[in-house]
């Protein structure tokens, strides 16, 4: 289903030495052993998603795909980028359409008022649907938004057809949005509460919205499965290798992982693995040290012309994992006769032999260069591959934490920062924090402009 090539990662061409690589042995498999241990216990968990029974989400979607044209996904983070990497990886790019049919997905993410009214201006409201996703219900971005779209659809439609066109993905049982769920009579989906956000793309809140759009959920879900399974296995793991061979990285000084398919249907899943890696891995160890393994998001070949310089004759603190996502075309570059002599090479061949030829081209140049290099690679982009791509690197997410000596599943240093904002937009018990930051925007400023 998938393969991981760390060859060139280890000496001699890469960084990581043997003896670095042979001293992680014991580390990597209490790893193994504690994955194993998380996954057994009670209580749903990110590790028990591939094996839960979705009658219930592909019946919601169902509803929706029989309804509208159209599905907005109102979240940001976690409840979002995974939904979005995922529908851009399984959707033809004209239109957005799979195979199946069903519901244009679109993404309200950002605090961005032109952004939002463009896109509530834009669609036909009354075939439109809306999914609200957010666990608290006191995400500001998301909620603010929410508030928009809610009032929109009272105008519209009142509260019968409000309540036709919004779902809502959260919390079984506490939260601000369970709240308005059960007192607004809101169809609902649960979010469960042992899954923290960036690992939740495999609960409702990817797979709805993916469904409405036609996604065969049930494949990505036996891709997970396979994943998780591989995972749990003592050896030929290849989530441990993935986080084995990137903490000896890590430890070598090489602390900056790019993460660059070569297909740009998966450029949204560069993105989701960034917030994936960063948020679950730079930290603050119980001991005061601090650790952060810095991902980069990029896509091939776009990014041989954007930041392959950097990466190439920079500092030497980057390795590039490639995703190699198999053939997606038949089309060739016509023959054009004399037309450009220096790239006569080039007719005849396919879009594919060109993209292959630029991977490894630049795979080579950056071995030659000393820069570590690992390739996963996908037969095709498939909701199976998808489903197991998606559940290795959650999976190698979480044991690289605890190798490093961190908790994976947590964020606190994001907290704060929506501290500030709730105080200086007027939260009464939040009014500490909101004083602390306007103290750090008083005083002689040193600014420039024109």
């Amino acid at each position: 289903m998938l393969s991981f090539d760390f060859t060139d990662l280890l000496a001699p061409h890469g960084p990581v030495s043997a003896d670095r690589y042979a001293a992680l042995g014991a580390r990597a498999t209490a790893a193994q052993q504690q994955f194993s241990a998380f996954a057994a216990e009670e209580g749903i968990r990110f590790t028990h998603l591939p094996l839960l029974d979705v009658s219930d989400i592909e019946a919601a979607a169902e509803g929706l795909r029989a309804e509208f044209d159209h599905l907005v996904v109102i979240g940001i983070g976690g409840s979002s980028l995974g939904g979005r990497a995922l529908y851009q990886a399984l959707s033809t790019p004209r239109g957005r359409k799979t195979e199946r049919g069903g519901c244009k997905l679109w993404f309200l993410e950002n605090v961005d008022g032109s952004d939002i009214e463009d896109l509530l201006d834009l669609l036909p409201l009354d075939r439109t649907a809306f999914n609200v996703i957010t666990k608290s219900g006191t995400t500001i971005e998301t909620m603010g938004s929410f508030f928009v779209v809610r009032e929109r659809l009272l105008a519209a439609f009142g509260e019968e057809g409000y309540r036709a066109r919004m779902v809502a993905t959260t919390d079984p049982a506490a939260g601000e949005l369970r709240k308005l769920v059960d007192r607004e009579g809101l169809t609902s989906l649960p979010v469960p509460p042992g899954v923290g956000g960036r690992f939740s793309v495999l609960t409702a809140v990817g797979l709805l919205p993916l469904a409405a759009a036609g996604v065969d959920i049930r494949a990505l879900l036996r891709g997970a499965a396979a994943a998780r399974a591989n995972a749990l296995a003592p050896s030929d793991n290849v989530a441990l290798d993935f986080a084995r061979a990137h903490v000896a990285l890590v430890e070598a000084g090489v602390t900056d992982l790019v993460f660059m398919p070569y297909a740009q249907v998966l450029s949204d899943t560069s993105l989701w693995f960034v917030q994936l890696w960063a948020e679950s891995l730079g930290k603050q160890r119980p001991n005061g040290s601090r650790v952060g393994p810095t991902p980069i998001a990029a896509v091939g070949a776009v990014d041989q012309h954007s930041q392959l310089q950097l990466f190439m004759e920079g500092p030497a603190n980057k390795t590039v994992c490639f995703v190699d996502a198999g053939p997606n075309s038949s089309l060739r570059v016509p023959a054009f006769g004399d037309a450009c002599p220096p790239l006569a090479h080039l007719a005849g061949r396919t879009f594919d032999e060109l993209r292959q030829a630029e991977l490894r081209g630049v795979r080579a140049g950056l071995i030659e260069a000393g820069r570590g290099v690992s390739t996963i690679t996908l037969p095709a982009v498939t909701a199976e591959t998808m489903g197991a791509l998606i559940f290795l690197l959650e999976s190698a997410t979480a044991m690289a934490g605890w190798m490093l000596g961190v908790e994976p599943f947590d964020q606190p240093g994001v907290e704060a920062g929506k501290r500030f904002a709730h105080g200086l937009l007027g939260q009464a018990s939040y009014a500490g924090w909101a004083e602390r930051a306007q103290a750090f925007e008083s005083g002689d400023r040193k600014t420039s402009g024109f």
